[in-house]
């Protein structure tokens, strides 16, 4: 099975190639990763998550410096050799069109365990995100300009009624982003959208 199928952000280093060994997950930072002693040269294969890409360095030294090999990975990738060992490396977000949300609570109840259900008219089926995990990857977003209505329903642990709204997402052509816009008549006041990134998106469930 590939891995990236298994998590949206973030990179899987791996000792030997092809995806074994012991597995090393970083994820995105605005701080460069610099390979400690046991680990400089070790890593021979990487998985990348669906949203993320890796950037990485042969030497410590400059990136300019004579000899410093740099190397750009966007996928899975079972053979690192080219790089002839990695010490340094940042993991970023990937340029990408697919739509992806986080489920936040916000609420300070850690007992409760909130899901939520999302349906948006160009995927299938429903997806199904817990709250406070990683990105969940909707699906690539028609890049045609129109409006997507997307129904979503948060339900909980607890004997509660769900919690249920609708919202919609374009694609900008001009910025080449996603851009969602919700209706406040269709749009409880416990949940807010906060836009993370041109394709991510986090749904807040806040204090009434």
């Amino acid at each position: 099975m590939n891995n990236n199928q298994l998590f949206s952000t973030g990179v899987i280093f791996y000792k030997g190639k092809n995806y074994t060994g012991d597995g090393f997950l970083y994820r995105e930072s605005n701080q460069e990763y610099r390979l400690s002693t046991e680990l400089n040269d070790k890593f021979n294969s990487v998985r990348v998550g669906r949203l993320s890409q890796v950037q990485g360095w042969k030497d410590y030294a400059a990136n300019n410096a004579p000899g410093n090999i740099t190397k750009t990975w966007q996928y899975d990738t079972p053979d690192l050799s080219e790089i002839a060992g990695l010490s340094r490396f940042t993991v970023f977000p990937k340029y990408t069109d697919i739509l992806a949300i986080q489920l936040n609570n916000n609420t300070g109840n850690n007992n409760i365990f909130y899901q939520l259900v999302f349906n948006i008219s160009f995927v299938c089926n429903p997806i199904y995100i817990k709250a406070n995990t990683d990105y969940e990857c909707i699906g690539t977003f028609p890049q045609d300009g129109n409006l997507y209505n997307a129904n979503i329903s948060i339900i909980s642990n607890q004997n509660r009624p769900a919690i249920r709204g609708q919202v919609s997402f374009k694609y900008n052509m001009s910025t080449s982003e996603i851009e969602i816009m919700t209706c406040n008549q269709n749009f409880p006041p416990i949940l807010s959208f906060q836009k993370a990134e041109r394709n991510r998106f986090q749904l807040n469930i806040n204090n009434n």
